[in-house]
């Protein structure tokens, strides 16, 4: 163990887009098998050797910049993604309305029958029904 953490003093290691290499390595190696198409294997290697040559690097501040890059892309998808699935664990308890004056996402709890809604932010009301 010893010599592994010096062999890995002053390298990357991991980060967020070496995971995200590794997790788009499967499906590519998934397709790459059962279709037999040559160009999935190919997307796949040059995946998992990318992730590893970002893994040993030593040039931590072009890895970081990398990094950030991809985190700047990612994060839009990740928030959309993240309220997505927060609809989906409250669809038993809550609802979802744009506001038809500012496009404000509202919630509110369900189940209420037909309510009149007012928009925090731009005080317009409707009717809706929960």
């Amino acid at each position: 163990m010893q010599q592994f953490r010096k062999f890995m003093e002053g390298r990357n290691g991991s980060d967020q887009l070496l995971f995200a290499l590794l997790i788009i390595y499967w499906p590519f190696s998934l397709a790459a098998r059962f279709t037999g198409i040559r160009i999935f294997d190919s997307l796949a290697l040059a995946c998992l050797v990318f992730a590893i040559f970002r893994f040993l690097s030593k040039n931590k501040e072009r890895r970081r910049a990398e990094n950030q890059q991809f985190l700047q892309l990612w994060q839009p998808f990740a928030r959309w993604a993240g309220q997505y699935l927060r609809r989906i664990r409250e669809f038993k308890t809550h609802r979802y309305f744009k506001c038809p004056g500012c496009n404000q996402t509202l919630r509110l709890p369900a189940g209420k029958g037909k309510i009149t809604i007012r928009c925090p932010k731009c005080d317009t009301t409707f009717d809706k029904r929960t």
